[in-house]
């Protein structure tokens, strides 16, 4: 007896229907899972590596007021030179993006002329800030440096202890001494410190 002859026609509505059959499994397969609450994956709270430029001022004002400078004021050219009392209230005033604040010694800082990190192209031996000069006055203290980056930028990071607040500002250029930093901020000069 000889095999009955299956038409083209049928063949091929038997495919287009498995093939429909299959794309309605899978449809409502999909349909299934997109029903189903999506699982919260929890990331365990990790730290940031300890790279130069990890930390960065957490909501600190800019400098506004004009008279912080005013009087008498010994400027000071080293690090090691800055009172502990003024450096670690700055540092301190440092946080990492996980909101760690910084400890002592965490926020380093190149003195006048040493290299540094200025660019993006980070090594992790130097220091991400330099020193350009700092204040001492009876009411406070200042610190202004050059901060590494894209672009790299000026600083002026004013600490004012009589009120216990601390202001920082940043602008394009370094001031080259006392005065000159006064006639900037009297200017107006430093804006938002984001970039410290």
């Amino acid at each position: 007896m000889k095999p009955a002859r299956v038409s083209s026609k049928t063949l091929l509505s038997t495919v287009v229907a498995g093939i429909g059959l299959f794309a309605a499994f899978l449809g409502f397969k999909a349909w299934n899972s997109l029903r189903q609450p999506v699982p919260q994956l929890e990331f365990p709270k990790q730290e940031i590596p300890d790279i130069p430029g990890s930390y960065y001022l957490k909501n600190i004002p800019p400098v506004d007021d004009v008279h912080l400078l005013d009087g008498d004021v010994k400027t000071v050219r080293r690090v090691n030179e800055i009172p502990d009392a003024c450096m670690s209230t700055f540092e301190s005033s440092f946080v990492t993006i996980n909101g760690l604040h910084a400890k002592a010694g965490e926020v380093r800082f190149a003195n006048p002329g040493e290299s540094f990190n200025w660019s993006d192209a980070i090594e992790r031996e130097l220091p991400f800030r330099r020193l350009e000069f700092a204040g001492l006055s009876t009411s406070g203290c200042f610190i202004h440096y050059q901060s590494g980056g894209q672009p790299s930028t000026f600083c002026l990071a004013v600490i004012d202890t009589a009120n216990h607040r601390i202001m920082v500002g940043e602008y394009q250029r370094a001031a080259k001494d006392l005065n000159e930093l006064r006639r900037l901020i009297h200017q107006r000069r430093f804006r938002d410190g984001r970039g410290c």
